[in-house]
């Protein structure tokens, strides 16, 4: 998955320096970030499945529409 989400977003990381969460959230577009942090950070505190749709923008200033289906482990 780290590797996954570091592919996606354009981000130069391996698997001995992966992606932090802070990181990614730098990504999200701008008219997205509070839906999506907020959403996540439910998500967490009181793990629960998260279904969300956002776009990023990559290192090269590219916009990808995203769709995030997962829990925290």
């Amino acid at each position: 998955m780290v590797m996954r989400t570091t592919l996606i977003c354009g981000l130069e990381k391996s698997k001995e320096n992966p992606i932090s969460l802070n990181e990614f959230f730098a990504t999200v577009h701008d008219d997205d970030k509070i839906r999506v942090t907020s959403q996540f950070q439910k998500s967490k505190k009181l793990n629960q499945a998260f279904d969300i749709e956002f776009k990023i923008i990559t290192h090269n200033n590219n916009i990808k529409y995203i769709k995030a289906i997962g829990t925290f482990v």
